[in-house]
């Protein structure tokens, strides 16, 4: 059964599990905030709940930020369910709308699954359509998990007899021959660093190491161009070169909208008796707003170093809107 309701933010539970973000992000916090306060109605959130308890599934930003707006309820669709109904809900949260999921979020909700007596029996595609995310992906983290648990006793390993019961085999000694050779790739517990898969999704962590050489001394770096923000300015810091990098995919799909409302006007204009019914201004006003949403969205400038506000510093650029009303 699923209801609609305005809750209470106090009685929503929190902190039972459901909670797949890595971290909450302040910034869009604050941003969904403001908007609460100029009268914008943000989604619903998503709970389950049993005759106690709301467990909160989806929307733990939004809820912070009805929090901070000074709300004292929001409204939920909720359904009957118990609470490990709901982190099995909550693993794949936000993987189709609201902020993108990091590659730490996806390992986390996998690893929710994985670390689970009962879930960790399950196939590698079905916990990868439970958590959507690639099988691939699922079998990366469940393999590194898998090293982790043999890390703290890897002299012990556990088998099947061929009566079906589970015995453990002490493997210390086998193949020692008292000169044992020094591991070359060896990870925790013997598992090669070379066989292992990052990830999906994962970005490389930037390298600020520099090259020494036994008779060269220090290297200097390449010279390479660094990427430019659309006023012309470098881009010095990676992740902010790579979030401008993924601009865009969010301008491809301002295009397609754009599009969308072009067909819509023409199929609007032709009198056809299929567009009778349909509510067009209602349509064209909600695909303007699609417009606007995204558009906020897309990095515009790297942030000048004048502007002071922690807020916009976390984030390291400004929208194109933001930076026009900067002060000249």
């Amino acid at each position: 059964m699923t209801l609609t309701n305005r809750i209470s933010i106090d009685a929503i539970r929190t902190d039972d599990g459901t909670q797949m973000r890595s971290r909450i992000d302040d910034s869009v916090v604050d941003e969904y905030a403001d908007l609460i306060k100029a009268g914008v109605t943000l989604p619903p959130v998503l709970c389950v709940f049993n005759d106690q308890h709301p467990w909160l599934v989806d929307g733990f930003h939004r809820l912070a930020a009805a929090k901070l707006a000074g709300e004292k309820d929001i409204v939920a669709i909720c359904n009957v369910g118990t609470q490990r109904d709901a982190i099995l809900m909550s693993v794949g949260a936000n993987a189709t709308h609201g902020l993108r999921r990091t590659p730490f979020d996806k390992r986390k909700a996998v690893s929710v699954l994985l670390n689970d007596d009962e879930w960790n029996q399950w196939s590698d595609n079905e916990i990868a359509r439970r958590c959507h995310v690639s099988h691939t992906f699922v079998a990366n983290v469940r393999k590194s998990l898998t090293c982790n648990v043999a890390s703290e006793n890897p002299s012990e390993r556990s088998y099947k007899t061929k009566h079906g019961s589970t015995a453990t085999m002490n493997t210390a000694k086998i193949g020692n021959n008292n000169t044992p050779a020094e591991p070359q790739n060896a990870g925790v517990a013997g598992c090669e660093l070379e066989s292992y898969d990052p990830p999906e999704d994962a970005s490389p962590e930037p390298s600020h190491a520099t090259s020494v050489g036994v008779d060269e001394g220090v290297k200097e770096p390449r010279n390479q161009e660094l990427p430019t923000d659309k006023q012309g300015n470098p881009i010095a810091n990676p992740w902010v070169a790579a979030t401008f990098g993924q601009s865009h995919k969010l301008r491809e799909q301002v295009q397609v909208i754009r599009q969308v409302r072009k067909d819509f006007r023409g199929l609007v204009e032709s009198g056809e008796s299929i567009v009778a019914h349909l509510h067009y201004q209602q349509l064209e006003a909600a695909l303007a707003q699609a417009v606007r949403t995204i558009n906020a969205a897309i990095p515009h400038a790297v942030l000048p170093e004048s502007v002071t506000d922690e807020k916009y510093r976390k984030i390291g650029w400004l929208t194109k809107d933001q930076f026009e009303r900067l002060p000249k």
